[in-house]
């Protein structure tokens, strides 16, 4: 999702989204290396707040919550302004999971083949 436009967006807001490459790779837990590893995070709330990490299930990513309507995070219901986790007092930082289908990128061949690259998911077999 793309940063919401400028005018809906509080004054004393930041928001930044990006991709940070891993400097020097990744070696695996289960084996083997990734040699080029790209993670997409967003940071958004109160500029110079403090920053909480909101890490959630397999499918959840950067995008934790939203100031648009028709575009809401996966977590609006307890963050954003003057809910529980208030985004007038603090920034979140959503981090998209390096096997997910977004701007977090892994090698393809990486995702679940053995053959042509570690695994970056225990249980993963060979196509």
């Amino acid at each position: 999702m793309p940063a919401p436009d400028p005018s809906i967006l509080p004054a004393a807001y930041e928001w930044q989204e990006a991709v940070h490459e891993l400097p020097g790779g990744l070696d695996l837990h289960f084996g083997g290396r990734l040699d080029r590893v790209e993670l997409a995070y967003r940071v958004a709330g109160a500029r110079g707040a403090p920053v909480v990490a909101v890490l959630g299930g397999i499918s959840a990513g950067r995008n934790v919550f939203s100031l648009q309507p028709g575009a809401p995070g996966w977590w609006e219901d307890a963050i954003g302004p003057g809910r529980a986790l208030d985004t007038d007092r603090y920034r979140v930082l959503g981090i998209d999971f390096l096997a997910a289908v977004t701007a977090a990128r892994v090698p393809t061949s990486a995702r679940c083949s053995r053959r042509s690259a570690p695994s970056t998911r225990r249980g993963c077999s060979s196509p």
